[in-house]
């Protein structure tokens, strides 16, 4: 048993785990979540039909078991799924129930498995097939083998029993009775995707017209550039309003150099260190000293440095907020990258700056 914890600093984790499943010798799918989304059903297909192989995914077999309830599953991901070879599912517990009743039970299983004519190998977990549960979202889950008839395949069993088939009419009756949704957002279709840097708005723009609350955000990410305005190349520049993120705020901003106030910071397995965020009247940013790396070695986190990274804040315990630092090309930056740019919550981080920052 392997265990498989996602956050934004863990990026794609579960979908790494989902596809590693599948090979070429898969035989049969089976899906078994509480909702479906379009925009998962578009992160899981691609990847997974790689990993089988043209021919061996159009043979396998292919089953979705879903539910109607809360109205979240999307209709055109299950006509998505119909249109990959997917027998699709939905399980009985009143086919055209869109709304929860406060005395009915739920049903929630996140299951992911790939049969072989040998074994069965399964992500057991928190994920529905959401794009944002595939990549960023903080979710965790185990991946098992089984033996063929064994008890995975018992289970698979009673949840199929105790399913419909899927038809069109009843896909349109779900149609009407569903509450209206805001659909997931679909990632841009290579990780390059997105507006020009100069088209973005302004970070700071958008928090003052009240289109983004930085507080309400999980994780803060930002180009961070060469760093050169020291000698350690730990000073990091944030955007205008950034402190917002953290907790803190700033009434009127001038040409004076200011303290904005002390943030925690965590690096690796670190003890919490405590930095100051300021402000710099002189090129109108936000600045934080980031251990440099010499406190990271004396703290046996290893040899990083900061400059020409894409350095993520992500909110842990107490106000403290663990700090990680990514390559520009690395899986993790471009995932941060596609998932701020897919809910159009990436900015430029100054006027005159063609640097890039995100809220997740």
């Amino acid at each position: 048993m392997t265990v498989i914890f996602q956050d934004p600093l863990r990026p794609r984790a579960v979908l790494q785990a989902i596809t590693e499943l599948v090979d070429n010798h898969v035989t049969a799918l089976r899906i078994a979540v509480a909702y479906v989304t379009t925009a998962g059903v578009k992160a899981l297909i691609g990847d997974i039909a790689t990993a089988a192989g043209g021919p061996t995914w159009r043979a396998a077999e292919k089953t979705l078991i879903t539910t109607f309830d809360y109205g979240r599953t999307e209709p055109d991901a299950l006509r998505l799924l119909l249109k990959h070879g997917f027998e699709v599912r939905v399980a009985v517990l009143g086919l055209h129930r869109s709304e929860q009743r406060p005395d009915a039970t739920s049903w929630h299983p996140k299951t992911y498995i790939a049969c072989t004519p040998r074994k069965r190998r399964a992500f057991v977990g928190s994920a529905n097939l959401s794009r944002r549960a595939l990549t960023v979202n903080t979710e965790m889950g185990v991946v098992v083998k089984a033996p063929v008839s064994g008890e995975l395949d018992t289970a698979w069993e009673q949840l199929y029993a105790t399913s419909e088939l899927l038809d069109e009419p009843s896909l349109r009756a779900y149609e009407r009775t569903r509450a209206p949704q805001v659909p997931e957002p679909v990632e841009p279709a290579t990780p390059d995707g997105g507006p020009h840097p100069y088209d973005l708005r302004l970070f700071s723009d958008a928090v003052l017209d009240r289109e983004v609350r930085p507080a309400d955000f999980s994780a803060l990410w930002l180009d961070a550039g060469s760093m050169s305005s020291s000698g350690s190349h730990s000073q990091l520049e944030l955007p205008r309003y950034a402190c917002r993120f953290f907790g803190l705020n700033v009434r009127r901003y001038n040409r004076n150099q200011r303290t904005i106030g002390e943030i925690g910071i965590v690096v690796g397995n670190s003890s919490p260190w405590t930095r100051s965020l300021a402000w710099h009247g002189d090129n109108g940013m936000e600045r934080i000293n980031l251990p440099t790396p010499r406190m990271l070695a004396e703290a046996g986190v290893g040899n990083l440095e900061w400059a020409n990274t894409v350095v993520l804040f992500q909110r842990a315990a107490s106000g403290v907020f663990v700090v990680t630092a990514a390559h520009p090309d690395s899986a993790a930056a471009r995932t941060w990258h596609r998932e701020s740019t897919a809910t159009e919550r990436i900015f430029r981080l100054g006027q005159n700056s063609s640097r890039l920052c995100g809220l997740i």
